[in-house]
């Protein structure tokens, strides 16, 4: 009865390799009454979850199981927990006066952000924004320290906050981002409230504490869109009858900045199929191409994510799409980074054994590590058996010394990489837009 429910699926197959869905099973992380609940991994591949209850535990509880992450069960009477924060209050209602945001690791410590309020008091829904942090190396024997950024419940006028999110920018460096509602009382023990259009935002430093000033953003929103960071800004975005706005913030300056999609191109899921790929994009062919001949898809029906960089793994399996999908014919796994059930293992070992690309090591891969536009290059004219080139290169001759420099100066000859919009880098990192490209070039001469 209302309890959580937590499941783990064998990606291969879509198998349910083991469940938890009992009441009072605290072998498997239980809460009841779970509001919601946040699955992750932490930086030494365990498997975490945090959940919020309002019963037993009437608490926000951040759990950490002792299976690693990537095995087939979860399952551990062994587990261990930290209530992250207690909910005072009457025990039989469902409110709690707290919502959960999310939660991060820093190099030392779990970061859980929420809001919080005192329910005793009458005005409900004016909560303030909380940081809950907990030591790695304490984990399970000492208590979170819980740190109010606002003081809504005090201040004038009379905000309240919306559950916030938590990006994180590094090990040591985060940014929490919240909405705000001004909430009228209407009587001893409800209230109502409107939306003010607001973002709140501040960084927070790896121990959770604050990092400068709250700024605040004004026409602007949040959603349940959780922002990401890409190019060096926190970027997430809200609609209006499905048209887009994006916003960004960035990871150094805070600087605030947002972007609203034109009905025309919002409406035109142009001839590309999506929405942020115009018609007159210099990688328009390219992605139709892709799509087409099952290269790759988008990142959702309406959106290819152009800007988006693109992994080793993703790389070598666009490549090895693109010559048919060809079976390895070597049995044998020499990475242990990637397991046989990857979407990318036959890829990656085609890639291997044809001198394509080699691993980070002799046993690792790094099948998740970006591509810079000189691997993709190298990858590329590999893939054509390393055709020479004679006369004049001058991209080539601009980096001499470079394992990439035969690659380029035959990328070059083959106008691969003319018209993608800047300067051939070798060390800035390759988009999805200019891999398609690449390989619509090769394969279309």
């Amino acid at each position: 009865h209302q309890a959580n429910l937590t499941f783990a699926v064998r990606e291969s197959n879509m198998v349910i390799s083991d469940s938890a869905y009992e009441v009072s099973n605290s072998g498997t992380g239980y809460v009841s009454h779970s509001f919601n609940q946040f699955i992750f991994v932490d930086n030494e591949g365990n498997l975490m979850a945090l959940d919020h209850g309002d019963a037993h535990p009437r608490a926000a509880v951040l759990f950490r199981y002792n299976q690693k992450a990537g095995k087939e069960v979860f399952h551990d009477e062994g587990l261990l927990s930290v209530e992250m924060k207690k909910f005072d209050g009457q025990t039989g209602d469902n409110y709690t006066g707290a919502t959960l945001g999310g939660v991060s690791e820093s190099n030392t410590k779990y970061l859980v952000v929420g809001t919080i309020t005192d329910i005793n008091k009458a005005i409900e829904n004016r909560q303030d924004v909380m940081v809950c942090t907990v030591d790695k190396d304490s984990f399970g024997k000492k208590e979170p320290k819980v740190t109010l950024l606002t003081n809504y419940q005090t201040d004038e006028p009379s905000y309240g906050a919306y559950p916030p999110h938590l990006v994180k920018i590094s090990g040591n460096r985060f940014l929490v981002l919240w909405e705000v509602k001004e909430v009228t009382v209407y009587s001893e023990n409800h209230s109502s409230s409107s939306d003010l259009n607001r973002v709140f935002y501040t960084f927070l430093d790896g121990d959770g504490n604050q990092i400068g000033e709250i700024r605040s953003a004004d026409n602007a929103a949040l959603s349940d869109c959780q922002p990401i960071l890409a190019n060096g800004r926190a970027t997430w975005y809200v609609t209006d009858d499905s048209i887009p706005t994006f916003y960004s913030i960035d990871a150094n300056t805070g600087e605030f900045s947002s972007v609203k999609a034109s009905k025309a191109s919002a409406a035109s899921a142009n001839s590309t199929g999506f929405q942020d790929v115009s018609a007159s994009a210099y990688y328009a062919d390219a992605v139709k191409w892709a799509v087409a001949q099952g290269v790759t898809n988008g990142v959702s029906a309406t959106n290819f994510a152009p800007d988006d960089i693109c992994s080793r793994g993703q790389v070598a399996t666009f490549l090895w799409r693109a010559n048919g999908c060809p079976e390895p014919t070597t049995a044998e796994n020499p990475f242990v980074d990637v397991d046989p059930s990857s979407a990318f293992y036959k890829a990656i070992l085609w890639a291997a054994e044809n001198g394509i690309t080699s691993g980070t090591s002799d046993t690792t891969f790094s099948p998740g590590n970006p591509c810079t536009r000189a691997h993709v290059v190298t990858f590329l004219w590999r893939s054509q058996g390393k055709p020479a080139v004679t006369g004049a290169a001058p991209l080539a001759d601009s980096f001499p010394q470079g394992y990439y420099t035969d690659a380029v100066r035959w990328a070059d000859s083959a106008d691969l990489l003319n018209d993608t919009g800047e300067a051939f880098t070798p060390s800035a990192l390759c988009p999805r837009a200019d891999i398609v490209t690449y390989l619509y070039r090769v394969l279309n001469r």
